[in-house]
């Protein structure tokens, strides 16, 4: 299981202060690792065919870019595609290459949107 926090602002369409740190725990409620990424490079909308920024449509946005990946303090992989959805303002949704990460992020990382505003 995979618990922590992860912020970030939207400001004119770019994006800024991604952070994501979390904490890997066994079955048996041990630390097992502790992931982050920082930052979000090159960060721009999924859909371009409308903008090249960054929108909310609705509750609802999509956003791609790519991250390096820290493990227990150490960067284990450089530029991994990333891609993040916030659905119905409620829920994010973090997909992390699973090639460019050596199968270790098969699923999508989800969360609760605690904050929302435009």
């Amino acid at each position: 299981m995979i618990g922590g926090n992860w912020s970030f602002t939207v400001s004119n369409g770019q994006l800024q202060d991604f952070s994501w740190n979390a904490t890997y725990y066994t079955l048996g409620g041990e630390v097992e690792g502790i992931f982050s990424i920082d930052e979000i490079s090159d960060a721009g909308p999924l859909d371009t065919t409308s903008s090249d920024l960054i929108q909310l449509d609705g509750n609802n946005t999509a956003f791609t870019g790519s991250s390096d990946i820290v493990i227990n303090g150490e960067t284990v992989f450089s530029d991994v595609p990333v891609v993040l959805y916030i659905l119905n303002g409620n829920i994010a949704s973090l997909t992390l290459s699973h090639q460019e990460t050596e199968e270790i992020f098969t699923v999508p990382l989800y969360g609760i949107v605690a904050s929302l505003t435009q």
